[in-house]
């Protein structure tokens, strides 16, 4: 390869310099300078990697590396004054700045978007100074992703980042973490993803739920952030379209925890329609709502820019006439613009001079029809060869292709260098091969797919190749063995489907997990496998669908398996399928097929004590909230089930019942007991390694002490919910703990610090796509809203829930009110009267407290006695207590305030101010000078009679 600029030429094979036609003696080390600053033309290279590249890790000083740039100066013509030629970029280090022709060998010239190559380089040097984040690089297929994250590669290289890459495989589904593991052995990552998330015996069973694969998360990340200590660290994932969905979730965790760290995250994904495509764009959306992170659409190439790509890449001379033609006809997509023009130079057709008037315009510009034309330069036995390289991926390995078309692998290297002149494959630089992008794969695969028994015996013959190689790595065994089911047995394929659902569900990848069960699944019953067989792959799969796509559809295998389970009199299955159905006690929704299930269960005792005991309080529990009807049964069985529970001594079994037992209990009416048993929770959760108990354990531990108006104790089990959400921080643990730090701060009165508080914890919700937790931010609003005088803009957003919840009492109270303070009192007493009328059914929980207080200043303000004694009556039991939510984000002051508020709406004034003065002790006992206010001003209304008519309600 010969670099020419200006009068200079160098040759980097002979390494020598001419100039002006002679040639000059130079020193070697001012010859590898002059090198690496042309590998590196037009990029900014630092002083460490000139230093670790011309020196070896040999320290030398400022003055040496000085006299060799001015040497090397000197020998091309140029000097430290003018520097046209090597150009030092202040603070930085230096670059090539002068233009260059290469010869004899590839110009990996990097061509066009300046723009945003420009911002790019700007956020590397923002990491560098630990400004960490994910940028996210997306466009059509064939627009120049890999090409543009490559020179970003690179730049990051010449400015001494430690670079790692990976990237998505076609056809790689199910295979867990595939991106990540390419990217990461050199950081020890790989032996997490393998198997560091492995769970201890003592926690099996929480073995697939989001709280325990984040552990290893966290491991992931601390290793990111460990991996920039020396160098800043660029980790490069490519065709993130065709990541498992793992991978995706592991990308959003690591997102929010880089903003201090000097770690980027690149990755290129496909935004247009076909594999993986817009979904996966719309997957990775979340992370846009991540402050951290960039979304950047990549546009097509301006002419001249496509003209300079064509050139340089076919080296044939290009108009600008037919430029202009080339950019219509391919939109501004190099791949197929480089395409095109390769097709028509082979046609011998030219694209120098002025071109006819069909030229261009009359070839199509889809990547298939150029494949096609580009492949019939093939012999057919490198055809075929090639077709079974797609069906193995954009990427493989030679040896595995040769196993199993069974052919020499030396035969086959010159037929993968045919095809690597002809611009189909990469030319080799490692032991595995790739097409030269990923679409001519795609092409070659579709040729394939037109034959559904020839598809599957091709991947049946990869997958025996596999099998022979005695390669056992579960994922692509069992792709290629499901792939080949048209020409195998379902029970012969089975197998290999179970053993990835298992290894993924090891590894805690529950999305890939879930893959491999369904197929599992359908595949014994299709081989007609034994009933107590399909059914263990159901409950496997429904343990494996709640972490990942939910309650609703974890629900439908496990109802299947509780039908298998009962007609085949299994007990012990059914008894697991029937707490899978009911899942956590809390997890309300419609209670009447989860009490079928656990009534089946319970009617068929399994003899695994522990197993019916849990079935037993997740009876009790589902009964509880089923109505007033059910409660004397539902408690005899939750006293039951906690009395077998302590009597086995087994901390997982214990935590689970108790919390069946606190999750249907009304923590008002024994808010000591609940408190006990809450703590008690939390230390069988944690002892049992189940990460999503502890942590709810805690929140429930503040709620009580807020409940109770113990600011102390709130404090301290806050600061172990904290210690908790930086130890496992996920979406759920850092939202929950930003949200109780949101209600702390509006009970200080620091509402700078509550609305930045509750925007995190808005912004975690939507991540997460939790509905309640959303719930939660919009409550917290509302209070903000209200001490700063601005509620009327919350009616509009109340409305919308009310409508979605019309049987909510909360919605309904707290819209009330909105009403109430903005002026308007009919749809005030509207919304009020939904309330009175829930009274009958309106269940003990969390909710009830914070409806009957939120209603209750609404029957003084708008006026409405008969109202206030009805809801007096429900609250007079618990003067005591402190209003709060179960998550203890909101806290709505003491029930005696509300029972001040009740008491002056019927009249009873001296008894108002004595509940208003209550409530003031509660209130400065909790220091919260906000509600000590309301207090005090509330006393002022009664006392000087500054208050709204009354109306009759």
């Amino acid at each position: 390869m010969r670099f020419r600029w200006g009068e200079c030429e160098l040759d980097r094979e002979t390494r020598s310099l001419a100039r002006a036609g002679r040639v000059v003696r130079v020193q070697p080390l001012v010859l590898d300078l002059l090198l690496l600053l042309l590998r590196h033309r037009s990029r900014v290279v630092s002083e460490n990697v000139l230093r670790r590249e011309l020196w070896h890790g040999v320290r030398v000083s400022e003055a040496s590396l000085r006299r060799l740039v001015k040497e090397a100066r000197r020998t091309i013509g140029d000097d430290g004054e003018r520097q046209r030629q090597i150009e030092t970029v202040r603070g930085r280090g230096l670059r090539f700045a002068a233009p260059v022709g290469v010869e004899d060998g590839p110009d990996t010239a990097f061509v066009g978007r300046s723009d945003l190559l420009q911002e790019l380089e700007q956020t590397l040097e923002a990491v560098a100074a630990g400004r960490g984040g994910v940028t996210l690089l997306h466009g059509p297929a064939g627009i120049g992703k890999t090409s543009l994250l490559a020179e970003l590669e690179a730049r990051a290289e010449a400015l001494d980042f430690r670079v790692l890459r990976g990237a998505g495989r076609i056809g790689a589904e199910g295979d867990t973490f595939h991106p990540w593991l390419d990217a990461s052995s050199e950081l020890g990552i790989d032996r997490v993803l393998r198997g560091g998330m492995v769970p201890t015996p003592s926690a099996a069973r929480a073995a697939v739920s989001d709280e325990t694969r984040f552990a290893g998360f966290r491991d992931v990340a601390r290793a990111l952030v460990r991996g920039a200590e020396d160098r800043p660290l660029l980790v490069a994932l490519d065709d993130l379209q065709f990541a498992d969905g793992d991978s995706l979730a592991l990308l959003r965790f690591v997102a929010p925890l880089l903003r201090g760290a000097r770690v980027w995250i690149v990755g290129a994904l496909r935004s247009s329609t076909g594999v993986g495509g817009e979904g996966r764009l719309r997957d990775l959306g979340v992370l846009a709502t991540e402050t951290s992170t960039q979304v950047l659409a990549l546009r097509g190439l301006e002419p001249d820019e496509l003209r300079a790509v064509v050139e340089a890449q076919l080296r044939v001379e290009v108009s600008a006439e037919s430029a202009e033609r080339l950019a219509s006809r391919a939109e501004g997509n190099p791949l197929f613009a480089v395409e095109i023009a390769r097709s028509l130079h082979a046609e011998g057709r030219t694209l120098g001079g002025e071109p006819p008037g069909e030229l261009v315009t009359g070839v199509a510009a889809t990547i298939r029809s150029l494949v096609e034309r580009r492949s019939s330069a093939l012999t057919p036995d490198v055809k075929r060869l090639l077709v079974t390289a797609s069906a193995i991926g954009n990427e493989f390995d030679p040896r595995l292709l040769a196993e199993a078309e069974r052919r020499p692998l030396r035969g086959l290297a010159r037929a993968l260098d045919e095809a690597a002149a002809l611009g189909l494959l990469d030319p080799p630089v490692r032991s595995t091969r790739r097409f030269a992008h990923p679409l001519f794969a795609e092409a070659l695969y579709a040729e394939l797919a037109a034959d559904p028994l020839a598809l599957a015996g091709r991947h049946l013959r990869i997958a025996e190749a596999l099998e022979r190689m005695g390669l056992r790595d579960p994922f692509p065994l069992a792709r290629h063995f499901v792939a080949s089911r048209p020409v195998s047995s379902a029970a012969r394929v089975l197998p290999y489907a179970r053993a990835a659902a298992e290894e993924a569900r090891r590894r805690s990848a529950v999305a890939n997990s879930a893959f491999w069960y369904r197929h599992a699944v359908a595949l014994a019953e299709e081989a007609s496998a034994p009933a107590s067989e399909i059914c263990e792959l159901l409950l496997a799969e429904s343990e494996v669908l709640a972490p990942s796509t939910g309650l609703d559809s974890a629900r439908v295998p496990a109802e299947r398996a509780a039908r298998i389970a009962l007609a085949e009199r299994e007990p012990r299955l059914l008894a697991r399928a029937a707490l899978a159905f009911a899942h956590r006690a809390n997890t309300l929704g419609d209670q009447a097929p989860g009490v079928e299930w656990l009534r089946a269960a319970r009617d068929a005792p399994s003899g695994d004590v522990s197993l019916d005991v849990l079935v037993a309080s997740r009876l009790g529990a589902r009964l509880a909230v089923a109505g007033p009807e059910q409660a004397v049964a539902a408690r005899a069985l939750l006293q039951e089930s906690e009395a077998t529970a302590r009597a086995l001594e087994d901390p997982q079994t214990l935590a689970r019942v108790l919390f069946d037992v606190n999750a249907s209990s009304f923590a008002a009416d024994e808010p000591r007991g609940w408190l006990a048993r809450a703590e008690e929770l939390e230390r069988c959760a944690r002892a049992s390694g189940d990460l999503e108990l502890s942590f709810r354990a805690l929140c429930g531990c503040v709620a009580a002490h807020m409940q109770l108006g113990e600011r102390a104790g709130a404090k301290a089990a806050l600061a172990a919910s904290q210690r908790f959400a930086s130890e496992y921080p996920t979406w759920y643990t850092h939202g929950v703990t930003r949200g109780i730090e949101a209600m702390l701060a509006l009970i200080d009165g620091r509402f700078g610090d509550a609305r930045a508080a509750i925007a995190d914890s808005e912004q975690d919700a939507r991540v997460g796509g939790s509905g309640a937790l959303l719930a939660q931010t919009i409550a917290q609003r509302f209070w903000l809203a209200r001490e700063e005088g601005d509620l009327a803009r919350f009616i509009p957003v109340l409305e919308g829930v009310r409508t979605r919840l019309p049987r909510f009492a909360l919605v309904s109270a707290a819209t009330a009110l909105a009403y109430c303070l903005s002026g308007m009192l009919e749809p005030a007493l509207d919304a009020l009267g939904a309330v009175v009328d829930a009274l009958p059914t309106l269940p003990t929980d969390w909710y009830r407290l914070p409806a009957l207080a939120l209603a209750s200043e609404v029957t003084f303000r708008a006026g409405a006695p008969i109202a206030a004694a009805a809801l007096q009556e429900q609250l007079v039991p618990y003067a005591e207590l402190g209003v709060i939510s179960y998550n203890a984000a909101t806290y709505y002051g003491s029930v005696s305030q509300a029972l001040g508020w009740l008491s002056a709406a019927r009249g009873r004034s001296g008894e108002a101010v004595g509940h208003f003065e209550r409530a003031l002790g509660m209130h400065t006992a909790l220091r919260s000078e906000p509600w000590m206010a309301h207090s005090r001003r509330a006393v002022a209304e009664v006392e000087v009679g500054r208050r709204i008519p009354r109306r009759r309600a």
